[in-house]
């Protein structure tokens, strides 16, 4: 086992003590679990796929895809996006990733690397983002990878886009025919840090640019592909502080071949049964159930799961959680349903990053209740 001895420059300190963030033990941050994720208020889930209606129970479909993977080198073309209705739901492409980043915190290099592409990290898009004025263009719903750094500071980060804040689009590579397509990713990317002996985390934001990573890809929607950061440095901001605290020189993301199980896997409804009301008239509420995903989805372990309900599934911003229970429960009563509406109802998994993030899936199955 390492020992680490471990301090602090003077000039972090000072900036640590206005903030209130250090304690008196001065103890190591936790380790980082083998999980991940939480989301906050305003962490509104806007990708679904694959609508049961509650007639004849719910039945099983496939995975979201996650793109096409190419073996023998050909470019893959975009698949043509049908004509919604309000019912329509969105398809999710997903992959999970890898990524290393090299920046400057107090004039010392630091460098932040994962070991290896995981589902651990990951991204997930929407086609939501429709067409742009030259191609195709992606809604990033998730994006977020954690680590732990323990040099020059000992600390836990979490890197992340917030949902609907980051697109991914894609134009034909203006090189040679068949040469793929040129992707870039931008987006309000953020990190979390939480160092040692710290109890509140540094938010850090880049105020003045907008971080871009520009890749080619052999397949649209992209996978096994590098993006590297095109508009570098880019300097990041704690709170209100005028000068960065952190400045990112360069960035690499790895996406992966295939989709990540996080997103890929989503929990089912299995039985909505009405409660309440009188008998052969409109229900007092409704009794949700579904399949656990703890097992399907590790490495990450779940911390619980998020309720949602929508009048128009195909509308990403009619949904709105409803309730949350922990990994162990796979039930929940929405006493707020009477029967009378057609409504939809989905459920996501969630886990527990370090620094207070929360690693939400999207909505995948959702289940519709009929009116009575």
């Amino acid at each position: 086992m390492k020992i680490y001895r471990w301090f602090l420059p003077s000039s972090l300190m000072v900036l640590l003590a206005i903030a209130g963030c250090v304690t008196r033990g001065g103890e190591r941050p936790e380790t980082p679990p083998k999980s991940a994720p939480r989301s906050g208020p305003g962490d509104t889930v806007v990708a679904v796929a694959d609508v049961h209606p509650a007639e004849g129970g719910v039945t099983a479909s496939p995975a979201s895809p996650g793109g096409p993977t190419d073996t023998a080198g050909a470019v893959v073309a975009p698949v043509p996006v049908a004509p919604r209705s309000a019912d329509t739901v969105v398809p999710v492409m997903s992959a999970p990733m890898s990524f290393n980043v090299r920046a400057k915190a107090l004039g010392k290099e630091v460098n932040l690397v994962s070991e290896g592409i995981s589902d651990l990290a990951g991204i997930a898009c929407t086609e939501e983002g429709g067409k742009g004025t030259s191609g195709d263009v992606l809604n990033v719903l998730r994006f977020a990878h954690y680590g732990r750094s323990d040099s020059p500071f000992i600390m836990n980060w979490v890197l992340f886009i917030p949902p609907g804040a980051g697109t991914m689009s894609a134009v034909k590579n203006p090189g040679k025919a068949g040469s793929g397509y040129r992707v870039t990713l931008k987006g309000d990317l953020r990190f979390t840090t939480l160092l040692k002996g710290a109890t509140v985390p540094i938010r850090l934001t880049a105020r003045t640019l907008t971080p871009e990573f520009v890749g080619i890809s052999r397949s649209w929607p992209p996978h096994d592909v590098t993006l590297s950061l095109s508009n570098g440095p880019i300097p990041f901001f704690a709170d209100s502080a005028h000068a960065p605290l952190l400045t990112v020189l360069d960035a690499n993301f790895i996406l992966g071949r295939n989709a990540t199980k996080y997103f890929a896997e989503s929990p089912r409804i299995i039985r909505a049964e009405p409660v309440g009301g009188k008998k052969g008239g409109p229900g007092g509420g409704v009794r949700l159930e579904w399949q656990g995903t703890g097992s399907i989805v590790k490495p990450i372990e779940i911390s619980g799961y998020n309720i949602y309900r929508s009048p128009t599934p195909g509308n990403s911003a009619s949904w709105r959680k409803i309730g949350t229970v922990a990994a162990g429960v796979t039930s929940f009563t929405d006493n707020e349903y009477d029967g009378r509406k057609r409504v939809a109802y989905a459920v996501t998994h969630r886990a527990e990053y370090s620094a207070g993030y929360q690693y939400e899936g999207v909505i995948e199955r959702p289940y519709i209740m009929e009116p009575k």
